[in-house]
């Protein structure tokens, strides 16, 4: 019923159950559907939620001879099944895993494993480039051009995380509707480079939050000078809160610096084919079990090239020689755990980048700043900086927000001061 509303809003749809109304899709006022998602959205409303429909990017892409258009679910929205995503072909409801296996991909590690993206799309072409008598259902169709659909759908989703995603992710909270921070831009090439000038203390691999100050006095950037403003106030041992020229920013400052080292992990693995070692003085032995050794051999050159050298140690123990910089203090235990959960995440992949990816992710978090830390103003104002141009940076490796947006009108309307 879900689907043939969505494809057909002209019809009233209606769902009994006892002799009672438990659906009711009111028709749309309009004679002829083109899937407009514009035109559309009350009746996605109705199907999915209001939230969907206020947090989702608007998206139209064309790539002769195909064409899409619709809503796409920022990364916050994701779920654990695929039960909010709607294909359609010319009004025709389609289920094709390799299409939506193209947007999921789109989205990257901005989303976890084993989540899935929330859409609604309308694809669009000429009958002559879709064959539709694939699947006796006709919930199959079979393109003349695969590869231009699955590619556009995937490079769709990339631009609109690099733009209108990319600095900040917001998510609903009981008590008041957290709105996308789609009004501000990402920032210009100057901003960037004065905004890395800016970067002190840095918060790089030998960054370490300072003592908290009571009195200590810095000057604050203007708040119309960098999208995620100037830093306010520390709150619950976690969070920044910020103000910029639109409204207030809480960012989570766990996340937002564990996807800056995650990026700062690929990057430097990227460039340099591997990462800044540091042996150990006193290498450490560790208990594993003995049916995890294969795949930690299995993993060993991807892991000696990021900086981890290790021994097997009779049946059940490793001995740990070396480990990244950037995580010389952390606890080589808890880092063993996520490197063997890294490489179970990443044999799911399809390849070495997949298997590398998986395996940074999970100890991007011993590297971060934990939750707990007092920071100073000026080093809050330090990670806003760098999450501004960190790609993905409007969420952490897990999927989840780093930062939510409130604005003016909404604090407004929160104490009554607007309808």
């Amino acid at each position: 019923i879900r689907n043939m509303a969505l494809c057909a809003p002209e019809v009233t749809f209606r769902v009994f159950d006892a002799g009672k109304i438990k659906k009711n899709y009111t028709a749309m006022s309009r004679d002829t559907h083109d899937g407009n998602a514009d035109f559309l959205l009350p009746r996605i409303a109705e199907i999915f939620d209001q939230n969907f429909v206020e947090q989702a990017y608007r998206v139209e892409q064309e790539r002769a001879p195909y064409a899409v258009s619709g809503l796409l679910g920022p990364p916050a929205l994701h779920t654990g099944r695929p039960n909010r995503q709607f294909l359609a072909v010319n009004g025709r409801i389609i289920h094709d895993y390799t299409l939506a296996g193209a947007i999921r991909s789109g989205f990257g590690d901005t989303i976890p494993k084993g989540g899935y993206p929330a859409f609604v799309l309308f694809i669009h072409c000429d009958p002559e480039w879709v064959d539709v008598n694939v699947h006796p259902a006709k919930t199959e169709v079979r393109f003349r051009e695969a590869a231009i659909v699955r590619s556009m759908l995937h490079n769709m989703v990339k631009a609109h995380l690099e733009t209108d995603g990319a600095l900040t992710a917001s998510t609903p909270t009981q008590g008041f509707q957290s709105t996308p921070y789609y009004g501000v831009s990402r920032p210009s090439s100057a901003s960037m480079r004065i905004s890395e000038s800016m970067q002190q203390p840095s918060l790089g691999q030998d960054w370490q939050p300072r003592a908290y100050e009571e009195n200590s006095v810095v000057s604050e950037p203007a708040l119309d000078e960098f999208p995620l403003g100037a830093a306010k106030a520390h709150l619950l041992g976690n969070y920044i809160i910020a103000e910029n020229a639109q409204g207030l920013v809480l960012v989570d400052q766990h996340a937002a610096h564990e996807r800056i080292v995650y990026e700062k992990l690929k990057k430097a693995y990227g460039d340099a084919g591997n990462l800044a070692v540091q042996p150990l003085l006193v290498p450490e032995v560790l208990p594993i079990a003995p049916e995890d050794i294969p795949r930690l051999q299995e993993a060993s050159a991807i892991l000696e090239e990021m900086g981890f050298t290790f021994e097997v140690f009779g049946h059940d123990a490793v001995v740990i020689g070396s480990v990244p910089a950037l995580l010389a203090e952390c606890n080589k235990a808890k880092l063993l755990e996520d490197i063997l959960a890294g490489i179970s995440e990443g044999l799911e992949g399809e390849g070495l980048r997949e298997r590398r990816d998986a395996i940074l992710s999970r100890i991007a978090c011993h590297g971060s700043v934990r939750s707990g830390r007092r920071l100073k103003l000026e080093e809050m104002n330090a990670l806003l900086r760098q999450i501004e141009i960190t790609p993905n940076g409007g969420h952490c490796n897990h999927g989840r927000p780093t930062q939510v947006f409130l604005s003016h009108q909404e604090i407004e309307k929160l104490f009554g001061r607007r309808g």
